[in-house]
């Protein structure tokens, strides 16, 4: 019997996981069995990976999708009954450095309080681009918060960090953990479903920890969604999650966070003409306050609609850009990385605002910096803010500058400063008509939850 149990759960990505499986394979540490289960997929994913591999995998063939939490438990079920110590659960859509799983499984060995390793997460089409090296969840806005997310690996990265979450893509467990307080809850799906798996181990006392030297590389999928899966799933997982953990005495303040996020995700989803997310958000949020969860039905996610870049058209005529720098990195990185995209031949200026110059030309090295004292306007054709959200800037906005936030909000015309300037006015129309009933309706949820919680 092998020490380790490694598990794939995979749903339509032949080539990916072909590639997952290759890297694997590869690893110095060989004291595992690997298993893939394959969520009933159509692309002949499990064929493939049968074929190419034989004896060296272990396939099991879901007869439907039961989602990332259904597959894993899946093959968290197969290993328990199997006895391995410790069991590492990777995603389809990534590719591990040969000593990744050697690091975790000799961390978990050398520290019992220790009840889940992560690993150092890259985006796979930018190398050294950080995801995230775990995250913490914050309980003032209740959402995650991604370590050195948009961070580019300088060599300047922790050797580990402690956290509240590493993400299913590369984490290993314990299995006298697992066997103690089950597998993932396979009512979110997909998405927080690895979250509520590391709160529950930390209740049980362990520490989740991310060590950088387990390298893997990650395909962001949700970044290239054409339909509203992930604006579904997120919202409603996300809601039942905190309804879940969330003190009773903070609960108010809960629901007023969570009220104020969900009206700005409607109104900037139809202040950008992306009526189908609002949909889904909507019906999310309906059925979280329902105790409705499971696999989605077909009412629930629609195609997004298409629509043109307002970046593209700002800087379409320029013959310089200037980019004003935010807390959030990869905000500006993507920013840059667009308006390269559309216009190779732009010169483009950083505004260190917020972040000395020598961090950000160790984080930019292609892109000339400027620090923000002595930087004026006019020293640039067009100039980019960029800003937590713009809502937050709509007293000030001066004319001339193009504003962006993480959430792809742009304003960058006079109609778009038009538009917010009804903000407020319908926010109070909304939180007269809608927020006394999603509050009770999340105490209520609460309420139910308390004891499924505290079991």
């Amino acid at each position: 019997m092998k020490e380790t149990a490694v598990v794939i759960c995979n749903w339509n990505k032949k080539d990916y996981v072909l590639n997952c499986i290759e890297s694997v394979l590869a690893s110095t540490y060989r004291d595992f069995d690997l298993i893939v289960v394959d969520n009933a997929s159509t692309d002949g994913s499990a064929e493939a990976v049968k074929e190419r591999f034989g004896s060296h995998v272990h396939v099991i063939e879901n007869e439907r999708n039961l989602g990332g939490a259904g597959g894993f438990n899946t093959g968290i079920r197969y290993a328990l009954e199997r006895k391995y110590t410790y069991i590492h659960l990777l995603d389809n859509d990534v590719r591990i450095d040969a000593m990744a799983l050697e690091k975790l499984r000799t961390e978990l060995v050398g520290n019992p309080d220790i009840g889940i390793a992560g690993s150092l997460i890259y985006d796979m089409d930018h190398p050294d681009t950080i995801q995230e090296m775990g995250s913490m969840i914050d309980w003032n806005v209740y959402h995650m918060k991604l370590n050195f997310k948009g961070h580019q690996d300088r060599g300047d990265i922790p050797e580990s960090v402690e956290c509240d979450y590493v993400p299913a893509c590369s984490m290993m467990i314990r299995s006298s953990i697992l066997q103690r307080i089950g597998g993932m809850d396979e009512r979110y799906f997909i998405y927080w479903d690895d979250i509520d798996l590391c709160h529950r181990v930390k209740r049980e006392g362990y520490r989740v920890v991310a060590f950088a030297d387990s390298k893997v590389w990650h395909k962001r999928g949700v970044a290239v969604r054409t339909d509203t899966f992930a604006n579904y799933y997120v919202w409603r997982n996300r809601l039942h999650f905190f309804a879940k953990y969330c003190e009773t005495e903070r609960m108010d303040h809960f629901v007023g966070a969570i009220f104020e996020e969900w009206f700005r995700s409607l109104f900037f989803s139809d202040y950008k003409g992306q009526h189908s997310s609002a949909r889904s958000i909507l019906l999310a949020v309906e059925d979280a306050l329902h105790h409705i969860r499971g696999k989605a039905s077909d009412n629930r996610i629609f195609q997004k609609e298409s629509s043109e870049d307002p970046i593209r058209t700002y800087i379409c005529n320029a013959k310089s850009a200037a980019i004003i720098d935010s807390p959030k990195l990869e905000l500006v990185r993507t920013v840059i990385e667009r308006i390269k995209s559309y216009r190779p031949d732009l010169s483009v200026q950083l505004v260190g605002k917020f972040h000395d110059a020598e961090s950000l030309k160790r984080q930019f090295e292609d892109v000339e910096i400027v620090e923000a004292r002595g930087w004026k306007p006019d020293a640039a054709q067009i100039v980019c803010q960029t800003c937590e959200h713009i809502v937050e800037e709509r007293s000030r906005l001066e004319a001339d500058v193009m504003y962006i936030d993480p959430y792809m909000n742009i304003v960058s015309s006079k109609a778009d400063r038009i538009k917010l300037q009804s903000y407020d006015t319908v926010y109070e129309l909304y939180k007269n008509i809608h927020y006394p009933v999603m509050r009770t309706k999340l105490l209520e949820l609460h309420q139910a939850l308390s004891s499924e919680r505290n079991g």
